[in-house]
């Protein structure tokens, strides 16, 4: 008897669904058998349902991505708005005679001043699923001068952090996962004296 060869497991979803559409196509009606089996209309309302659920990730993937990126340019503006603030507090505190005491005052931090920098805990981690198979892409709201310690665990309890290769940038991708599992990723940043909490969890599926 010969037998069919499936082949689907371990295909992308997109080739999973083209597989299955492909299929479905060549069986309709009275091409495989008269009446058509139930089996074939089957397979098409799940080839159907597949296909739509990966139109649904691919539109908020991109409606994620769009706020991350509205996100990081009113950094960019709150930065730059901090600034002008700082030197406006410098400029005062310098004609007023008030120094670092008048600056501190004010809630900022006196450059030059020798006091350590202290990092705190990793905030606004995000995790999502990277470019390619057994792949994510991951991103936290920046410290400067950190080094991202990362670890990550499967999605099971309890969980199990095996640490990464440390970034030097708040953003990243890391890869050599198992496709189609959930895994879960933190960072902590590490500076010359001191390193921060570890951050919440974020989960994500592996593509």
């Amino acid at each position: 008897m010969v037998k069919v060869a499936l082949k689907i497991k371990g295909l992308s979803d997109q080739e999973a669904n083209d597989k299955v559409d492909n299929g479905v196509a060549n069986c309709t009606g009275t091409q495989l058998a008269t009446p058509e089996p139930a089996e074939v209309a089957a397979a098409g309302t799940a080839q159907a349902n597949f296909e739509a659920a990966l139109g649904d990730v691919a539109s908020k993937k991109a409606a994620y991505e769009a706020a991350i990126q509205i996100k990081n340019d009113l950094r960019v503006i709150l930065e730059q708005k901090y600034a002008k603030l700082g030197g406006k507090v410098e400029d005062i505190a310098d004609t007023s005679g008030g120094g670092a005491a008048f600056i501190m005052a004010r809630g900022f931090e006196v450059s030059g001043s020798g006091a350590p920098r202290m990092m705190t805990q990793v905030t606004g981690m995000t995790a999502t699923p990277g470019d390619g198979e057994g792949k994510i892409q991951w991103m936290c709201d920046p410290q400067p001068g950190a080094i991202f310690l990362l670890q990550t665990s499967p999605d099971a309890m309890p969980r199990v952090w095996s640490d990464r290769e440390p970034s030097k940038t708040s953003t990243g991708e890391l890869g050599g996962f198992p496709t189609l599992t959930r895994v879960w990723v933190r960072a902590a940043a590490k500076g010359s004296n001191n390193t921060g909490a570890w951050s919440d969890p974020a989960l994500v599926n592996v593509p």
